[in-house]
């Protein structure tokens, strides 16, 4: 039997446990479909006068695997010497219900934009938003921005991620991600019958190598000199408090950045951050020390107007830009000292000085419990002891001030 480049992939046993929907490709055009009610068919996809067209090949319970191919490449040869297809193929027009391309199939782009309508309501942060689409334009659109979204194959997935694979394995991993979920979302709507390109992907490239950078952090014995220092530097009141403030509740900086005074109870000492701002979309309770209390009637005083605790010059939010630039004024490297790495110099202070239970600092830092069933059952957030937990950390803090 002659083979084509690329053909033959399919083994006996994949097509037996292979249920759908979707599709198995073979190669050269040939592939099995099976649709959501069961049904499965072979089909050839292949080209017959600049048209895309889908020939229906038979049944796989009643033609095999070999005999399949033997029928493409009976039919292959018949269109191109010109000839009708062979009798058993009554099917031109293509196959009734045969999944196939038309003109009317959307760009990767209007896939992307499709999916994207949705999954934007649920990115409460701008900075996000953007992320996704400056992923797009710079990584994905250059390669696959206008092909139809029913045509985009793993080949060019691998092409577009190689670039940035082993540079930039973070951004590739987030890139593979993200089109993965808008080829899915095209799968589902009816805009692409093949299967996601992206599979496998990660296996050809290579896998990621477990070597994450963490957030460098500075030694918490370092930190009330920090403080003290924060306190002198020549930034906007804003910029200084907003730091000091992330340090002393060990907040994230999106978390604090975007803080407003509706989230604060100073009576109660509470900030209160709601889900939809936090990483894992849980509600998340902070108890204020004295020096946090003093810090936000200091904001207050500052920006009496403001909704926002901490506003930039402009009314906005502070950038992160601007929290890391506050730190290379102050000779701090990106190696030496991050925003958030303060929670890190929080979380080293909790187990050698404080000697607090590790549950509690981790409360305190909203992280989510890993173990699942221990999750499940734990119905406390530990507020009493990170309460004085948080006035040990906001007295150590301040052991250096002026």
């Amino acid at each position: 039997m002659p083979k084509y480049v690329g053909t033959n992939r399919l083994t006996s046993l994949a097509i037996k446990n292979f249920k759908g929907p979707g599709v198995l490709e073979d190669g050269a055009g040939l592939r099995l479909v099976a649709n959501a009610g069961g049904s499965r068919w072979w089909v050839l996809r292949i080209m017959v006068a600049g048209v895309r067209k889908d020939y229906g090949l038979g049944s796989p319970t009643s033609i095999g695997l070999a005999d399949a191919r033997d029928r493409a490449i009976d039919l292959r040869r018949a269109v191109k010497n010109g000839l009708p297809p062979p009798v058993w193929n009554a099917l031109e027009p293509p196959l009734k219900g045969a999944p196939h391309s038309t003109p009317a199939s959307p760009t990767f782009e209007q896939a992307f934009e499709a999916y994207f309508k949705f999954k934007e309501r649920r990115l409460s942060n701008p900075k996000h938003i953007a992320q996704w689409r400056a992923t797009m334009r710079d990584y994905v659109y250059p390669h696959i921005k206008n092909r139809p979204v029913a045509d985009v194959t793993p080949r060019e997935v691998i092409k577009l991620l190689e670039p940035i694979w082993e540079t930039l394995p973070e951004t590739a991993r987030r890139v593979l991600q993200r089109i993965r979920n808008v080829f899915d979302t095209a799968i589902v709507q009816g805009d692409r019958v093949a299967a996601n390109p992206t599979t496998g992907v990660s296996e050809v490239l290579g896998r990621e190598r477990n070597d994450k950078r963490h957030h460098a952090a500075l030694p918490f014995a370092e930190v009330p000199a920090f403080i003290s220092a924060l306190r002198q530097r020549k930034a906007t009141v804003s910029t200084r408090l907003c730091f000091e403030f992330l340090i002393l509740t060990a907040a994230r900086s999106g978390e604090a950045r975007l803080a407003v005074w509706s989230e604060v109870d100073l009576k109660k000492r509470l900030w209160t951050i709601p889900s939809q701002r936090m990483k894992a979309r849980n509600e998340h309770v902070v108890p204020l020390s004295v020096p946090a209390v003093t810090l936000l009637e200091t904001a207050r005083l500052t920006h009496p107007n403001s909704e926002l605790i901490f506003p930039s010059p402009t009314s906005r939010p502070l950038s992160d830009m601007t929290l890391t630039k506050l730190l290379r004024d102050m000779n701090f490297t990106k190696d030496q000292a991050t925003a958030h790495g303060m929670r890190s110099a929080f979380k080293d202070w909790c187990a050698v000085i404080a000697k607090v239970p590790d549950e509690v600092s981790e409360a305190a830092l909203a992280h989510t419990d890993k173990d699942k069933v221990r999750a499940a059952y734990r119905r406390t957030n530990y507020l009493q002891a990170r309460i004085e937990l948080a006035e040990d950390w906001g007295k150590f803090c301040n052991a250096s001030a002026p």
